[in-house]
């Protein structure tokens, strides 16, 4: 029979717990959307309603070019006259509900929808600029705290 220490198995209590809670945030909804790169028009997904509380979670890689190496929802640090925002990241993550105002997503983004209608999301780069990107994000949606 094999002794362990209380104070080890204290602490591999604790990783296990916090290793499902970091997953857990990670990875919040079984279902989620593909949202690509290459794509030139705004990806629908889903609708909301004026009031609720919108909660978005993206990952994965994809490129904004076809020399360039790939880059999260986060983009990158820079912003060029092509993007199709100056307040964003290039090769970020955007969104925007139904036409409205658009907003920076990333990894997270977390807000009350302002106005009823389609949530779309894009990458931040120039339509004329698309043909050489690849890749895809996952993007996760919790409306009013229920997965879409």
């Amino acid at each position: 029979m094999v002794k362990v220490s209380k104070k080890l198995m204290y602490f591999f209590s604790l990783f296990l717990i916090f290793s499902h809670f970091s997953l857990a945030s990670a990875d919040p909804c079984r279902d989620w959307f593909s949202i690509d790169a290459h794509t030139q028009q705004w990806q629908g997904t889903i609708k909301v309603k004026k009031g609720d509380k919108v909660e978005i979670y993206a990952d994965g890689k994809w490129s904004y070019s076809a020399w360039r190496s790939p880059v999260g929802p986060e983009g990158i640090d820079t912003s060029w006259a092509t993007n199709v925002t100056d307040y964003c990241n290039h090769a970020a993550l955007i969104g925007r509900i139904q036409g409205g105002p658009i907003f920076c997503v990333g990894r997270h983004k977390s807000f009350i929808a302002e106005k009823s209608g389609l949530l779309e999301f894009n990458i931040n780069d120039g339509n004329t600029l698309k043909h050489d990107n690849s890749g895809k994000l996952r993007v996760f949606i919790k409306v009013n705290g229920k997965c879409k």
